[in-house]
């Protein structure tokens, strides 16, 4: 096994040399002791912490394996717990507030200058920007339980995404095999925990516009500064392969015929 790079062998111990490989044979141990207790129980310690992954590398490969109908409602069980008091996003009342972020579009507008001090006033406008942003995100004011509470709700989007993907794939790969009830359990709550999802982080980034910190709100502040005034790009510097302009042609006359250069020419050189 050593010698087809299945295993590796490193300071006296023996593992596998990919991890994709830990965690199929894994999965393959639990799918053929699926009626243990500690088959069960680690079924039930992947699908709580699917968070983590190993966990989801797990049961991926486990629902590929396995078509057993446990694991199935196990994993929707699981979905359904993820922001379970949360409703789903209508995708209009719960989302006004981004409608608030930008209340107009900004005006680009292309300056007649010199393409290499435009670029450094750029540059330095984005060096300024930078530079507020972290000191804003260092003197944010979070709590010990604000920070908490945004570590959880991480996990949790985290584990939701994991959850969509993971029932998706039984969605995909058993479309044929998996019974029509169970198949459209699966894909209701493909959505709902989307839905719930989108729903959760959208309250939380109103919560957090209100109070006048946190990103959001810092970034409605830049944007409104950028409503104030128009957004200003550099002129993009001439292509030496193309011909040059009328403007630049003016003083020039044709190597061939003498009159002023207009390409093309079938008497210059």
């Amino acid at each position: 096994m050593i010698e087809a790079r299945v295993l590796i062998q490193h300071g006296g111990r023996i593992g596998f040399r990919y991890k994709y490989l830990y965690y199929y044979f894994l999965a393959r141990h639990i799918r053929d002791n699926i009626s243990e207790p500690d088959a069960t129980s680690a079924v039930d310690e992947c699908v709580r912490d699917l968070h983590r992954e190993e966990c989801a590398n797990v049961i991926i490969f486990l629902t590929y394996l396995s078509k057993d109908r446990a694991i199935m409602e196990k994993l929707l069980a699981s979905a359904r717990d993820i922001f379970r008091d949360v409703p789903p996003c209508d995708l209009e009342s719960h989302v006004e507030f981004l409608n608030k972020l930008c209340s107009a579009i900004p005006r680009i507008l292309l300056t007649d200058s010199d393409p290499a001090t435009a670029k450094k006033e750029v540059l330095r406008q984005k060096d300024l920007q930078h530079q507020s942003t972290r000191q804003s995100s260092d003197t944010s004011g979070l709590s010990k339980e604000d920070e908490s509470e945004e570590f959880d709700q991480a996990l949790t989007l985290n584990r939701a995404i994991k959850s969509i993907q993971i029932m998706g794939q039984i969605l995909r790969n058993f479309a044929g095999s998996t019974r029509g009830p169970i198949k459209k359990d699966l894909a209701s709550e493909c959505f709902a925990v989307g839905l719930r999802t989108l729903n959760a982080y959208y309250a939380r980034g109103t919560q957090i516009s209100r109070s006048g910190r946190g990103p959001l709100s810092r970034q409605r502040a830049r944007r409104s500064l950028s409503d104030a005034a128009p957004a200003v790009y550099p002129p993009s510097p001439q292509r030496r392969d193309l011909p040059p302009t009328p403007s630049s042609t003016a003083a020039r006359a044709c190597s061939g015929c003498g009159r002023p250069w207009s390409p093309p020419c079938r008497k210059a050189s």
